[in-house]
C-alpha cells in the first residue's frame, strides 16, 4: 500500500517537471477542440503568473458569399494544427476614431485564457462580448492579464457589426440580429469545449460593456441561449435603451440601399454585394423566421416574465455618455452648431427620431434642454441609467433568482503606484449588498465612490426617469404594435 503510495506521488512529481520542462523550453499548449487540435502560446499575468492564452480559434464559417445576412454556421473539421497565437482580423466596420474601415468579413473567432489547461480543472468561466454601439468593436481589445492571477478561464469573442450584423428587412429575405446570432453560437462553442481549457461548462458567466451589456440582457430575453450560461452581468447597458434597438429596421434597410443603388421594390432583390456601414440595431424578427433570435418587443418579453432565471448583476457609471457627449466637446464649430440648431439635432443625439411623433420633437427639445441645463449628465440618464436601473427592477419583479446593482464613481488618480504598492485591496469591510428588491418603487443599489466610500444607496427616480417618461416616447411601456404608423 505505502510502496503504491509513493509510487503515484513520485508519477505526480515527474508530470510536474515535465510541464514545467515544456514550459521552460517554450512549448507551447496544445488543446484538441471539437474541430481539430489547436496550438496557443505561454503569456505572463500581471503579477507574473503563467497562463495558456488561444487566440484566433474560428468558433463558426466564415460569414461570406452565401452565407452573408445568414445565421452563423457550423464550421468543418480542420486537418493538421490551428494556428492559435495571432489575432486575427475584427469584424468589418467603421472605426470612428481612426474614421477608417478596417476589419474583415471573415472575422467569427474567439480568444480563450486560461492558467490550467487540463480537463476536470473545472474553473468558472467569464465570457466578454465587447461594445461599440454595435457598430465597433472586438474582442482582442480585451486582455485577459489581470484576470489570470485567479483561478478562471476568459472568454472574448467577435461577432458580426453595423449593417453586415444587424441589417433587417423585416421578412425572411434578411430577418437580422446575424450579430446575436453570433454571440449565442459562440456561447454554443463555449459549452462544448471549455472543459478541454480547465474551464467549467456549468458555470459560465456572461459579461459585456454597453452594446455587450445590452447583448447580456437581450440574451436573457431569447430562446436561442436558454441554458448557455448561469449568470450574468450587464455593464452599462439594457436592451430597454433606444438606441439598442431597431423599430424602422425596414426603413433603414431601404434607404441605405437606396443610398448605394440597390434595387428596393423587393426585398429578395436586393444586391447584397456592397459594403455598407450605417447603424444598425437588434429588432424583432417575423414570427415564422426559422431559428429566430427575438420574435418580441424586449420590453413586452421582460415584463411577461419570459426571461432565464438566472442571477443577474447591473451597472452604471457616474460618467455615463461621456460617448458620444466628449466628441461634440472637442469641436467648437459642432458646439456653436448644436447651440443654434438644437431642436433639429435633439431628436438624434437622444435618440427618439423612431419614437416620438414630428409634431412633438421641438417641444420635447426644449423640455430636455430646460431639465438640464447647467452641465447635468443628460445623455447619460437618457441612454443608459434610466434603462438600467428599469432593467434592474423589472428582473428582480419577475425572476426567482436574485438581481444585484451598483454604481461606480470612483476615479483613481494614482491606480498605477496603487498597484505597484500592493494596494489593490480595494473594498471596504461589512458594506453589506443587499438585493434589489421585487415589487418595490426604490431602487437599492451599491454607490463605488472609491476604495474606502461603498454604501448602499436607494431612488425611487434613478436616472430621472420620471422626466424622461414624461416625454410620451412610444418605446418600452408605451410602445403598441401599430407604432410604425405613428411615426
Amino acid at each position: 500500500m505505502r510502496t503504491d503510495l509513493t509510487m503515484f506521488c513520485l508519477r505526480l512529481l515527474l508530470i510536474g517537471v515535465l510541464l514545467e520542462l515544456a514550459v521552460a523550453e517554450g512549448l507551447n499548449p496544445t488543446v484538441r477542440v471539437h474541430h481539430g487540435i489547436i496550438q496557443g502560446k505561454w503569456k505572463l499575468s500581471t503579477k507574473g503568473r503563467e497562463y495558456a492564452s488561444f487566440e484566433g480559434i474560428p468558433y463558426a464559417r466564415p460569414p461570406i458569399g452565401k452565407y452573408r445576412f445568414r445565421e452563423p454556421q457550423q464550421m468543418k473539421p480542420w486537418s493538421g494544427t490551428w494556428d492559435a497565437t495571432r489575432v486575427l482580423p475584427d469584424c468589418l466596420q467603421y472605426e470612428p476614431f481612426a474614421q477608417k474601415i478596417v476589419g474583415d468579413e471573415d472575422c467569427l473567432y474567439l480568444n480563450v485564457h486560461s492558467p490550467r489547461v487540463q480537463i476536470g480543472a473545472n474553473l468558472p468561466v467569464l465570457v466578454f462580448i465587447h461594445g461599440g454601439a454595435f457598430m465597433y468593436g472586438a474582442g482582442s481589445l480585451y486582455k485577459a492579464d489581470h484576470f489570470m492571477d485567479r483561478d478562471m478561464v476568459v472568454v472574448t469573442l467577435n461577432y458580426r457589426l453595423g449593417p453586415l450584423g444587424f441589417l433587417s428587412t423585416e421578412d425572411e429575405a434578411s430577418p437580422g440580429n446575424y450579430g446575436l446570432k453570433d454571440q449565442s453560437f459562440a456561447l454554443q462553442w463555449v459549452k462544448q469545449n471549455i472543459k478541454m481549457f480547465g474551464g467549467d461548462p456549468d458555470s459560465v458567466t456572461l459579461t459585456g460593456c454597453s452594446a455587450g451589456g445590452a447583448s447580456v440582457h437581450y440574451h436573457y430575453l431569447s430562446p436561442m441561449s436558454k441554458d448557455k450560461f448561469n449568470r450574468g452581468i450587464a455593464f452599462s447597458g439594457a436592451a430597454f435603451a433606444s438606441w439598442t434597438y431597431s423599430v424602422k429596421a425596414a426603413q433603414k434597410a431601404k434607404a441605405l440601399a437606396a443610398i448605394v443603388g440597390c434595387p428596393t421594390t423587393d426585398s429578395r432583390e436586393m444586391d447584397w454585394k456592397v459594403h455598407m456601414f450605417t447603424l444598425f440595431t437588434p429588432t424583432a424578427e417575423p414570427r415564422a423566421t426559422k431559428n429566430a433570435f427575438l420574435t418580441q418587443y424586449p420590453w413586452d418579453l421582460a415584463t411577461s416574465g419570459a426571461m432565464h432565471d438566472v442571477p443577474l448583476i447591473t451597472t452604471v457609471t457616474s460618467e455615463e455618455g461621456l460617448y458620444p457627449a466628449s466628441v461634440y466637446q472637442q469641436d467648437t464649430n459642432m458646439l456653436d452648431e448644436l447651440e443654434s440648431r438644437w431642436d433639429h439635432f435633439a431628436s438624434n443625439i437622444f435618440e427618439y427620431n423612431d419614437t416620438l411623433p414630428i409634431s412633438l420633437r421641438t417641444s420635447v427639445a426644449t423640455k430636455i434642454k430646460q431639465q438640464y441645463l447647467g452641465g447635468k449628465p443628460a445623455l447619460g440618464d437618457r441612454l443608459f441609467s434610466t434603462h438600467v436601473g428599469k432593467l434592474a427592477q423589472i428582473h428582480a419583479a419577475k425572476a426567482k433568482q436574485p438581481t444585484y446593482m451598483y454604481r461606480y464613481a470612483y476615479r483613481s488618480q494614482w491606480s498605477l503606484s496603487h498597484l505597484m504598492s500592493g494596494k489593490e485591496d480595494n473594498f471596504v469591510p461589512n458594506t453589506k449588498w443587499l438585493q434589489v428588491k421585487p415589487d418595490s418603487p426604490d431602487l437599492d443599489y451599491l454607490e463605488i465612490d472609491g476604495p474606502n466610500k461603498i454604501e448602499m444607496r436607494s431612488s425611487d427616480d434613478f436616472g430621472y426617469k420620471r422626466f424622461w417618461d414624461s416625454l410620451g416616447f412610444i418605446e418600452n411601456e408605451n410602445y403598441h404594435a401599430n407604432v410604425k404608423d405613428e411615426l
